[in-house]
C-alpha cells in the first residue's frame, strides 16, 4: 500500500478510508476461512473425544451398565451384528440398546472384555465415520469369543460425540468349537442348565435369550414322521422364530423335558430327551415328541449346534 505523504487533506482522508476498508475486508475474510470449523473438519479435541467414546462404550458394555451404554448413542442410534456377510437385525433406540447391553452382560456372566485397536476416524460433511478392530475375550475361559471390525457413523450432538450407528462385521472362524476330551461333571451340569435356560427363554418370550442357547450357526428343525421340516438356521432367524411362536401362542405353553441322556461325542456331546408341551390356560396337551440334539462347547460355554424335534403321531379318534 503506498504512503499518503505528499497528499492534500482530502486525499489523505480518502486514503485513510481506503486503508480502513482493506483492513476490515481482510479481517472478514480471515474470520471466514481461518477461524471457523468447516463441516468436514475435525479438531484435535474432536479426535480425543471420539476415541474416549470408544473406551466408554466398551466399559459400559462389559460392566452391564445399560444406561451408560445407551448414552454412547444418539437417541435413534442403532447397533447391528453381521455374520458371514449377512446383515443382522438392528437394535434401534435407547430402550432396546439398554436391554441389549444387559442381556449381553448376563449372557457372558460378566466375563466379556471388548478390546479395540487401530481406531481410524474420518471427517464427513455431517459428522464422522470410524472403524476399529474388535476382539471380545472371556476372562474366565481365557478364550476369544468374537473378532471382527466396527463400522461406525458418528454425530456431534449437544451432549458431545455419539454413535449414530454401529455395525460389527464378525469374522467367521473355521471352527468355533472347543475340543472336548471327555465330559466332566461340570460339563454335565452346564448342559442340563442349558436345557433349562432354553425352556425358560422359549416359554417366557425372550427371543434373544432363546437364540443365545445356540451356536451362531445353530439350527432347529421340527419333523413329523416321514416329513422332515425346514430348518431355522442362524441367530437372527432363531430370534424371529421364538418371537413368532410367543406372539402366536402367548404365555400359555409350557415345555416339559424328561429322560435327558447326555452322551460324549468326538465333537462335543449328544443329548436326547422327551418333550411334552401343554397349555396352562386350557389344560390341554399341545404336542409330544422327542429331541435329538448335537451340542458343542464354545468359548461362551455349551450351546446347541443342532436340535431335531420329532413330533409324535396322534392316533385318530374313533369318534
Amino acid at each position: 500500500m503506498q504512503s499518503c505523504v505528499g497528499l492534500n487533506k482530502p486525499g489523505r482522508d480518502m486514503f485513510h478510508i481506503y486503508r480502513m476498508c482493506v483492513i476490515a475486508l481482510t479481517f472478514v475474510v480471515s474470520m471466514g476461512t481461518g477461524s471457523s470449523l468447516l463441516a468436514d473438519e475435525l479438531t484435535a479435541a474432536d479426535y480425543r473425544e471420539i476415541e474416549e467414546l470408544y473406551g466408554k462404550y466398551a466399559a459400559a458394555l462389559d460392566s452391564g451398565d445399560g444406561d451408560a451404554y445407551a448414552d454412547t448413542y444418539t437417541e435413534d442410534g442403532a447397533f447391528r451384528l453381521d455374520r458371514d456377510g449377512v446383515a443382522g437385525t438392528p437394535t434401534i433406540g435407547r430402550d432396546a440398546l439398554i436391554t441389549l447391553a444387559e442381556r449381553s452382560h448376563a449372557g457372558n456372566q460378566g466375563n466379556g472384555r471388548h478390546w479395540n485397536n487401530a481406531i481410524a476416524i474420518s471427517a464427513t460433511a455431517d459428522g464422522a465415520t470410524g472403524s476399529a478392530y474388535l476382539v471380545l475375550s472371556n476372562v474366565r475361559s481365557r478364550g476369544i469369543s468374537v473378532t471382527g471390525i466396527y463400522r461406525d457413523v458418528l454425530k456431534k450432538t449437544n451432549r458431545g460425540w455419539r454413535f449414530a450407528s454401529r455395525v460389527v462385521e464378525a469374522d467367521t472362524p473355521v471352527d468355533q468349537s472347543v475340543t472336548v476330551a471327555e465330559l466332566t461333571e461340570a460339563d454335565h451340569a452346564e448342559i442340563r442348565q442349558l436345557y433349562g435356560k432354553y425352556v425358560w427363554a422359549f416359554d417366557l418370550g425372550d427371543p434373544m435369550a432363546y437364540a443365545d442357547t445356540y451356536t451362531p450357526d445353530g439350527f432347529i428343525r421340527v419333523d413329523r414322521v416321514g416329513a422332515p421340516g425346514i430348518p431355522t438356521v442362524g441367530h437372527d432367524n432363531l430370534v424371529a422364530f421364538a418371537k413368532r411362536y410367543h406372539e402366536t401362542n402367548g404365555p400359555y405353553p409350557r415345555h416339559w423335558n424328561s429322560g435327558l441322556v447326555i452322551t460324549p461325542t468326538a465333537g462335543g456331546a449328544r443329548g436326547t430327551c422327551y418333550l411334552v408341551v401343554f397349555n396352562v390356560n386350557t389344560r390341554d396337551v399341545m404336542l409330544t415328541g422327542r429331541y435329538q440334539d448335537t451340542l458343542q462347547k464354545t468359548f461362551e460355554g455349551w450351546r446347541f449346534a443342532k436340535r431335531e424335534f420329532l413330533i409324535d403321531p396322534v392316533a385318530e379318534s374313533d369318534e
